[in-house]
């Protein structure tokens, strides 16, 4: 199964290779009620003298008739003055903010995709490209990390899920819509440099585990939308974050070290008095290093509603 859930905002092959759109979904059955499920949520809330926080584990690639989403989520979203996200997700769909990103995701001039892999691994990935109705030579220009996150991207965009129905996109559209403050933890330019800045030999190593499990994406998508339904966070966690043990450094990188940058603001908001919602990917929450970890380490105690 993938080894990572797909980063904010970057799950649109699209906005990385920028290659031919997949052939279309079926339409959408009907939306589903909001009141449905007796489980609880991936939605916590932290109390302080002044202030209330909610904590939302968000997944970024989801299916329209996943909305709107549960009563619990969609009340603490209305009461919220202020919605904290991960970064700014307009700017993140701005035309300059994707040409950097097409610009930074890029080889050199001089090099080619072929000749940065071993011949073995790039004929897998030219056979799994072309099971995907696409010519291969799309990605001849792109680093390995981004032809990994391009083609997992495109593999759940054929089983219907898109960041454009994640949920941090949903609610951010909606905080535009009613005109609530909207902050964010990190910058656009600082996610760019997250997908784009891997190393060679990690851009190898995530290419090759991409083509292992790209057959199990379906199972692991059904199970990760399962999971976060019912606030499983033992099962989330399990799914979201094995590269904790499997990729340490990345881990580090990419979650563990940023979830203590963040901390901080959540305490800040805690001690303010306005009720907020914070909106982060699920994996963030959840685990040893996670802001529910690190916030109880700080004596606050978040509860799952």
């Amino acid at each position: 199964m993938p080894a990572r859930e797909p980063i904010s905002g970057f799950s649109s092959p699209q906005q990385l290779s920028n290659p031919a759109p997949p052939p279309a979904s079926p339409a959408p059955p009907a939306q589903r009620s909001s009141t449905r499920s007796p489980c609880r949520h991936l939605l916590w809330k932290l109390d302080s003298a002044n202030a209330t926080v909610f904590l939302l584990g968000a997944i970024h690639v989801m299916k329209p008739e996943d909305y709107p989403m549960p009563a619990a989520i969609e009340t603490a979203f209305s009461n919220a003055a202020i919605v904290v996200f991960e970064t700014d997700m307009a700017r993140l769909e701005d035309p300059a903010s994707q040409k950097e990103l097409l610009k930074r995701g890029a080889l050199p001039q001089d090099q080619i995709l072929s000749e940065e892999l071993p011949p073995s691994l790039y004929s897998r990935f030219r056979q799994q490209v072309r099971q995907l109705g696409l010519p291969p030579d799309i990605f001849d220009f792109v680093k390995p990390s981004v032809a990994a996150i391009s083609l997992e991207a495109l593999e759940m965009q054929r089983l219907g899920f898109s960041s454009e129905n994640g949920v941090d996109h949903y609610l951010f559209k909606k905080a535009q819509q009613q005109h609530k403050k909207i902050e964010t933890l990190e910058s656009v330019d600082f996610q760019i440099r997250l997908v784009t800045r891997f190393s060679n030999r990690e851009g190898e190593q995530l290419l090759d585990e991409t083509l292992e499990d790209l057959a199990e994406t379906g199972a692991f998508l059904k199970a990760m939308r399962r999971a976060w339904n019912c606030g499983d966070t033992t099962q989330l966690d399990t799914l979201l974050n094995r590269s904790r043990i499997e990729a340490p450094s990345l881990f580090r990188r990419s979650v563990r070290n940023r979830n203590k940058r963040w901390a901080p603001r959540i305490e800040q908001l805690l001690r303010s008095r306005q009720q907020a919602m914070v909106v982060v990917g699920a994996g963030h929450l959840l685990g040893k290093g996670g802001l529910l970890d690190l916030l109880r380490h700080k004596g606050w105690q978040p509860t799952q509603l």
